[in-house]
């Protein structure tokens, strides 16, 4: 009587641990992922708690499924209860995003180019389609020249491997883009203000004008024609912006100013004149002061940029002398006279343009815009005879030249090699030569 006893026992709960699942890394346009582990035990009054709950299908299963909405990194925690007793795991999910803002419609004219896209991102990788018209498929801000109003769309791709689109629309309008010829200036450093550029510029109309660079050598960079002010000796591009006010339509033109550190030449060019002659041009000059020159050498240029000699003259102490131009071309030529001293120093005239018809033709192209290669169908005048065929670029450069002896109905150009733009295509007989706009898009 009076006795007792005590014993002790220690119960350990078997909860365990719930699966949260890997952590991730996804891109906001990759859709939904999910969370958790689907093989997880349910039921025996085992429950599962989420937080937070955005983004997820549910909060009160194991494996619910979690959608995107923003960027940005949460992490998120689920709970499992079974029996009173609660554990706990985490997962970080990430979420990244690679964004290109829209892109607004733009309008282009007949036969002309405008740059779309967007500002290139570091890293970033693009692809357009289509690729008819473009100048570069694979970079962000391509120049386009569609034929037709052209739908592109953008795919890109950031450097955390997400993908973006946009869609820009281009529309090819009614009016024709204006074109322009600028003939290079050659002058001498201290001459005084008075040279200028002249462009030729078609069609008619009202135009606004901004010439680049606007360094202080031209008197107004606003107008058609100012006036050259040379700084030093050497050659500088000048380029200009040229919009129809009427349709809205522009193109851009450049040239080249040529400075010397003249040598005054032992004599001094009264007068040169260029006039057309039936389907000649006849090319005259006056002089006075003459000795000790060598030699008048006649250059021709078809753009006012890329000169050739036609001719020499030697210097004989007369004061009269004349040259007659027997192949100019269609369209604008462009004269001037290199006049050369006995040591070899030389001097520039002033340039002379013609613009004249030769007898024409019909001259078609197709395709154009081309890409690989262009068929040239020729007037039956030319069939038969020796003829030239040549592309140049748009700034004068010879790209191609083709000499065929005998020449048929339609001549094929390759013209796999030549980078997007326009060119010229100028196709000369014996007597006919004719030109005509070819444009290659890649």
């Amino acid at each position: 009587a009076g006795c007792s006893n005590q014993a002790s026992v220690t119960f350990t709960p078997t909860v365990s641990v719930p699966d949260a699942g890997n952590d991730k890394i996804i891109c906001l346009s990759s859709g939904p992922v999910m969370l958790g582990n689907a093989g997880a035990p349910t039921g025996g009054g085992i429950t599962y708690s989420w937080s937070p709950a955005t983004g997820l299908s549910s909060t009160t299963i194991p494996n619910p499924v979690f959608t995107p909405a923003i960027a940005g990194t949460t992490i998120y925690t689920i709970t499992k209860t079974e029996g009173g007793c609660s554990t706990t795991d985490e997962v970080v999910v990430t979420v990244q995003d690679f964004l290109m803002p829209a892109m607004p419609a733009q309008t282009v004219c007949q036969n002309a180019c405008k740059q779309i896209g967007l500002t290139p991102q570091p890293g970033a990788t693009y692809l357009w389609t289509p690729a008819a018209g473009l100048s570069d498929i694979n970079i962000a801000n391509p120049v386009a020249c569609p034929t037709a109003t052209t739908t592109y769309h953008l795919t890109g791709i950031g450097i955390n491997g997400c993908i973006a689109t946009q869609d820009v629309l281009v529309r090819v309008a009614t009016d024709p883009s204006p074109t322009i010829t600028i003939p290079s200036v050659f002058t001498c450093l201290g001459s005084p203000a008075g040279a200028s550029f002249n462009p030729t510029i078609s069609p008619a109309g009202s135009y606004s004008f901004v010439w680049t660079p606007n360094d202080g050598s031209l008197s107004n960079i606003y107008i058609q024609n100012p006036l050259i002010y040379p700084g030093s000796v050497g050659t500088k591009t000048y380029n200009l912006n040229l919009i129809n006010q009427a349709t809205g339509c522009a193109t851009d033109g450049a040239t080249n100013l040529t400075v010397f550190d003249c040598y005054l030449l032992p004599v001094k060019l009264e007068n040169f004149s260029a006039v057309q002659q039936d389907k000649n041009v006849s090319l005259k000059w006056e002089v006075s002061e003459e000795e000790n020159l060598s030699y008048y050498e006649v250059q021709h240029s078809v753009n006012g940029i890329t000169f050739s000699k036609i001719g020499n003259i030697t210097a004989s102490g007369m004061r009269n002398y004349s040259l007659l131009h027997t192949s100019p071309v269609q369209g604008a030529n462009f004269y001037r006279l290199k006049m050369i001293e006995n040591k070899g120093q030389y001097s520039y005239s002033t340039i002379r343009k013609v613009s004249i018809s030769l007898q024409r033709g019909n001259l078609s192209i197709y395709p154009n815009p081309a890409r690989e290669e262009v068929n040239i169908t020729l007037s039956s005048s030319l069939i038969n005879k020796n003829v030239s065929i040549s592309i140049y670029s748009f700034d004068g450069t010879l790209i191609i030249r083709k000499n065929i002896k005998s020449l048929g109905q339609t001549e094929i150009i390759n013209t796999s090699q030549l980078p997007a733009g326009v060119y010229a295509i100028v196709v000369t007989g014996v007597n006919e030569i004719y030109n005509s706009k070819l444009i290659i898009s890649r």
